[in-house]
């Protein structure tokens, strides 16, 4: 029986088991009994960022925009073709994604949980790239390249990030370019494969209904034990501190202006990067949540709709705090949001406000347990980045005031605010 570590919360009474496998992958698995579903994601800390990859002489290589995305793609297809109809035929759902920093392959079942890790296994150690499959694609993603393209969702959030980063690859789009796809090879594939696939760059993460001893000789006799352990160099990306532009427009035909408010933070450490997307993410519902005094009063006056949000970005060398929806007026959005920030950073934060958005993220967080996916996801993400499943909860019991306001008096700079503004045909906004 394979030794494994349980990892447990005494705040939530909840555990589950995590190991590294001989070949350097990390493996959780939660047994969520009382369900009846199986989640498993296998992936790797390699995005649409790292677009820069050394070869054996430790020399830097510039590869195509979108080729991890591309290659997420190609994984699927193996030498006796495409891997989603044997997922089918055992009843699972599959699925993949490519996001900033990552890349994740992942399937859902009822039944057949082992064969369907098998699988997911071969799916992600076995690559198989020819000049002819690559080239196939080729026009399967450009066709996705254009559907986004013709999102007003996809471009006013891009816009956003390409008002904020001069040479952040952050600010360019996960799936790239119909002429960075075009330079794609088999050969810069594979070599994307042996950087950022290694075994000791990857997690793979089960929950729902299993037998973890029995899932652990599963994945001990079906994954890959011939490579050596080998984490990639990550590049550091030079970016100034400045934005590019403070507005962007464009007009399309939509039926409402949609608008995404975006603040460039400072990046921070790695071991930071967990801690300060909670701070965001507590500072943004203090500042414009649905609970906040400004949204209540913006909704009333009508000037956003319930289509209003807050979302925090924070990763390798970015951070960005974004308000986004729907409004006629953006800019008068932006100046109430600009206010509301002031108004906290000289008077700080209510005692009563703090506590109410911190229980309100920890009772979010606790719901995620009533789902299997949500606990799958989340027990992938925090692993990934080198923390634990209830690292938030710990967190939150221990979080202060003035932790808050440290951070809001360095963060929310008017002139690092971009507005970034799709709206409908024919109108305009000064």
């Amino acid at each position: 029986m394979i030794e494994k570590n349980i990892v447990s919360s005494s705040l939530l009474g909840e555990s589950y088991y995590e190991y590294r496998h001989i070949s350097g992958l990390r493996v959780v698995l939660y047994p969520m009994p009382q369900f009846s579903s199986v989640y498993a994601l296998f992936g790797t800390r390699y995005g649409s960022i790292d677009n820069i990859i050394t070869d054996e002489y430790d020399n830097e290589v510039e590869v195509p925009e979108g080729i991890a995305h591309y290659l997420e793609h190609k994984m699927f297809e193996k030498e006796n073709g495409d891997i989603s109809a044997q997922f089918s035929a055992i009843g699972a759902v599959s699925n993949a994604y490519t996001s900033f920093e990552c890349t994740s392959y992942l399937f859902s079942t009822t039944e057949q949980a082992d064969e369907a890790l098998k699988l997911l296994i071969h799916l992600v150690q076995t690559p198989y790239f020819t000049e002819e499959t690559v080239k196939k694609e080729r026009g399967i993603i450009d066709q996705e390249i254009r559907m986004y393209e013709d999102d007003p969702n996809w471009r006013v959030f891009f816009h956003m990030l390409d008002n904020l980063y001069h040479s952040h690859p952050v600010r360019l789009d996960v799936a790239g370019t119909s002429s960075s796809i075009a330079k794609i090879t088999p050969d810069l594939l594979y070599r994307c494969y042996n950087t950022y696939y290694n075994p000791s760059n990857m997690v793979l993460a089960v929950a729902g209904k299993m037998d973890p001893n029995y899932l652990s000789e599963i994945i001990d006799q079906t994954a890959r034990c011939d490579l050596k352990p080998k984490m990639p160099r990550r590049i550091y990306i030079n970016e100034p501190d400045t934005i590019v532009r403070a507005l962007s427009e464009e007009k399309l035909a939509v039926s409402s202006t949609l608008f995404h408010i975006g603040f460039k933070e400072k990046p921070v450490a790695e071991c930071d990067e967990f801690k300060t997307q909670l701070y965001y993410m507590l500072l943004n519902e203090l500042i414009a949540g649905k609970s906040s005094a400004l949204y209540q009063r913006l909704y009333e006056e009508k000037a956003i709709n319930t289509s209003f949000g807050t979302d925090v970005f924070v990763g390798r060398g970015f951070a960005v705090n974004i308000f986004s929806g729907e409004a006629s007026n953006p800019q008068y959005v932006a100046q109430e949001i600009l206010s509301a920030v002031d108004s906290l950073q000289k008077n700080g934060i209510l005692n009563s406000d703090f506590l109410r958005v911190v229980k309100a993220l920890y009772g979010q967080s606790v719901m995620m347990f009533g789902d299997v996916e949500q606990t799958a996801n989340a027990l992938f993400g925090a692993h990934l980045s080198g923390q634990t499943l209830f690292d938030t909860f710990h967190l939150l019991k221990n979080v202060k005031k003035e932790d808050l306001e440290r951070l809001l008096n360095t963060s929310y700079r008017k002139g690092n605010m971009t507005i970034s503004i799709i709206s409908p045909s024919g109108s305009s906004h000064n």
